[in-house]
């Protein structure tokens, strides 16, 4: 129990002074790494599990009275990248505590964890999101739509294609000057060829996504890929919002490696010769 009690007044002691001190100097920034791995280290005891949540808990209560500069610079400067195999478990322990507290400050910091695949979440991780999620963190869960978290949930119904819509909205309202992209190339085929297949809620705001350069240039094996299981479901209402996505990537230059190459016109002018959107597409040109 003195232990204990100790690590808590540890704890209380030691973060503030950490708050206020790691970006004073270098020496100062090495003396706060060093306080606080070797914090963590001393709790890594199972003995002290909940004086790890309450270390956990502290974090993000810290965080949450932080403008989210100040968040991203104290996780960038305290943790940098590439990450100890204890202090990624230790993050993603934060992650999953912010999730359930819905800190956006600590989950738009933690981002970049989780982008560079510093942190690989799990099913359990993530099965208990907020549905505001991407309102208060929009970076966060278009992190989550890039990595394609949607695809691993088996036994939760967590993701469906009106939560994935909801999210989508709040991404296309986020201000041009916050420069939030993704992949949506996992999201494009959920929409077509996964759950969300049918939805003309998601497949609008993919369009708005599109339209509002949140997406990230789309591969040419994407796109010929899934132009080929396209033709062979023989479906023509999806087909058509296949080429309703092309025709609106084509226009915001995330399909310039597609209109640049004639061999990719040429196959997907066979797949679909008598789609006048796709007709429309390969006679389109690169945009600058």
């Amino acid at each position: 129990m003195e232990a204990c009690n100790q690590l808590n007044s540890q704890i209380q002691t030691i973060m503030p002074w950490i708050v206020e001190n790691y970006r004073l100097n270098h020496e100062s920034t090495q003396k706060c790494k060093d306080l606080l791995y070797n914090l963590i280290v001393q709790l890594e005891n199972g003995n002290f599990s909940i004086q790890r949540l309450y270390l956990l808990y502290y974090i993000c209560e810290i965080m949450n009275k932080e403008k989210e500069e100040m968040a991203i610079n104290f996780f960038s400067t305290l943790f940098p990248i590439p990450l100890k195999k204890n202090i990624a478990a230790f993050i993603k322990q934060l992650i999953s505590l912010s999730i359930c507290l819905n800190n956006n400050q600590v989950l738009t910091a933690t981002t970049s964890y989780i982008d560079k695949e510093q942190i690989k979440l799990s099913e359990e991780d993530i099965k208990e999101l907020p549905s505001n999620l991407a309102k208060n963190s929009p970076l966060f869960a278009a992190t989550l739509i890039d990595k394609g978290f949607f695809n691993i949930t088996s036994k939760s119904r967590l993701y469906s294609p009106q939560l994935l819509t909801e999210w989508l909205i709040s991404i296309n309202e986020t201000d041009p000057s916050q420069k939030i992209t993704f992949n949506g190339q996992s999201l494009i085929r959920y929409s077509l060829l996964g759950g969300g297949q049918g939805n003309s809620d998601l497949h609008y705001n993919i369009l708005d996504a599109i339209n509002k350069k949140k997406f990230q240039p789309l591969s040419n094996q994407f796109m010929i890929d899934m132009a080929t299981q396209l033709f062979q479901r023989s479906d023509e209402e999806l087909s058509s919002k296949y080429a309703q996505i092309l025709v609106i990537g084509a226009k915001n230059g995330i399909c310039n490696t597609l209109l640049s190459s004639n061999q990719m016109k040429n196959n997907l002018m066979s797949l679909f010769s008598d789609n006048l959107l796709i007709k429309a597409v390969v006679s389109m040109k690169p945009s600058k």
